[in-house]
């Protein structure tokens, strides 16, 4: 039960955000954001622009908000639900957009 709380909870938390001019779908599919290992979104080219890098200070910020409760819910640290979140999302992401491997490279899928 607590494995799928988890995985419904981490679900909801990668679902696109559309506060922005630039929301997550076209960011992604435009490769200018993607999945990092650890459950987060970063910039594949390293240099996002003001709006880019705001949507992407967003969606981390409540990603992490919300892998803090799953974390205390479920009472694992904070890093593994962030991990398992990162590969959820990373198993989640379309052909064409951009995963960060364990290295540290930007891979299209």
């Amino acid at each position: 039960m607590r494995q799928i709380l988890l995985s419904l909870a981490l679900l909801a938390v990668i679902l696109p955000s559309a506060a922005f001019a630039i929301d997550l779908s076209a960011a992604k599919a435009k490769g200018l954001v993607g999945e990092t290992t650890n459950g987060y979104l970063g910039a594949p080219n390293g240099k996002p622009s003001g709006e880019v890098a705001a949507l992407i200070r967003d969606i981390n910020t409540k990603r992490k908000a919300k892998y803090q409760q799953v974390a205390t819910k479920v009472g694992k640290p904070l890093n593994v639900v962030e991990q398992l979140a990162g590969e959820k999302a990373q198993s989640k992401t379309q052909a064409g957009h951009y995963v960060q491997t364990s290295s540290g490279k930007w891979i299209k899928r």
